[in-house]
């Protein structure tokens, strides 16, 4: 007999998601008084993501003809109607990750044309541009410039087959920023637009982590992330104020009922594994930051604090972030 493994957004298997988490505790929100719907806004919280959005310039290089011969593989087919194709991708993507796609559907099949949307690049930037090849040996002076001259925005040229051989690529490939997906998959351009909103996610992401004595910020290179450093005593400090509510009690609840063996936790130790996942949750908000990550080995070994594991863990089956050691490698690997 096969069973079933559930996954979380990212394609994890899980031994439960979000949805048979919210299931069963349904029952215990009951017992313990507490609406569904006040249980599920506070314990069982979405993703914390920043705030906005990418702003994704799209432009498609081609001659200005409804059709022509591509010259390899051989085909003359409708060019408005393939664009219309890409255009319908692009979209669909772009409501999928919560990007503002800026198409300009007019053609760039000459240097005036190219000029003029370099000008505009220049004077009101994008986070990212996508620019679509939609011939074999016409597009590419143009993209090429385009490439070289765009500034330091983050590109993808997308060629599809028909549209470049190997000698084409070579413009491009060592220009800083620029990514040459030459591939027949047109559905491609979905994941093209997901690399451009995780790239912009991570630049805008900060991690509190719970280290040292002094507040502090540092901007990672490169990937762009903010490791937001919070003093050690401020964790200990939220503890203090997480009573025992019934929100607590219904998450060691959950966790005891669903367990197959407790070996040695006591019951106040998993009500305190519960006030944990609050004192995250809690520092995070206040903080405006997208995960978590504290030093905990020298707290627990002190006895000043029990092991956060359950809520790093409860924050990770929940899609966040959350790592023990006040990890930076592993907690922007996580967030990716």
């Amino acid at each position: 007999m096969k069973t079933q493994k559930t996954s979380t957004h990212s394609g994890c298997p899980l031994t439960f998601n979000r949805r048979h988490f919210l299931a069963g505790v349904g029952a215990l929100a009951t017992t313990t008084k507490i609406g569904m719907l006040d249980f599920a806004s506070s314990l069982v919280a979405a993703e914390s993501s920043p705030t906005g959005k990418p702003r994704v310039s799209v432009v498609f290089v081609r001659p200005d003809v409804k059709g022509y011969w591509m010259g390899w593989p051989g085909a003359a087919y409708d060019i408005p109607e393939r664009q219309k194709d890409y255009t319908r991708i692009l979209t669909s993507a772009a409501e999928e990750f919560d990007v503002q796609l800026d198409i300009n559907p007019a053609p760039l099949a000459d240097e005036n044309a190219v000029n003029a949307c370099l000008d505009q690049l220049k004077k009101r930037p994008p986070y990212g541009l996508v620019v679509v090849s939609m011939s074999l040996n016409q597009s590419w002076p143009h993209i090429n410039k385009i490439a070289k001259e765009r500034g330091d925005i983050p590109t993808i040229v997308f060629s599809p087959m028909g549209t470049s051989f190997t000698g084409h690529l070579q413009g491009t490939r060592d220009i800083p920023g620029v990514y040459v997906a030459a591939t027949q998959d047109l559905d491609w351009l979905n994941y093209g637009i997901r690399m451009l909103r995780t790239k912009w996610d991570m630049e805008n992401t900060r991690i509190c982590i719970v280290k040292g004595d002094k507040p502090e910020d540092k901007k990672l290179d490169v990937i762009g992330t903010t490791l937001h450093y919070i003093p050690s005593k401020r964790f200990l400090e939220e503890f203090k104020k997480v009573k025992e509510s019934d929100e607590v009690r219904a998450m060691a609840d959950y966790y005891t009922q669903n367990a197959r063996k407790i070996v040695e936790p006591t019951k106040d130790d998993i009500l305190t594994a519960a006030k944990n996942y609050f004192v995250c949750r809690r520092l995070m908000a206040a903080e405006n930051c997208q995960g978590f990550s504290m030093d905990c080995l020298g707290p627990v070994s002190k006895r000043l604090i029990k092991p956060p594991c359950l809520a790093f863990s409860r924050l990770r089956d929940e899609g966040g972030l959350g790592t023990c050691e006040a990890d930076w490698n592993a907690a922007i690997s996580t967030r990716l």
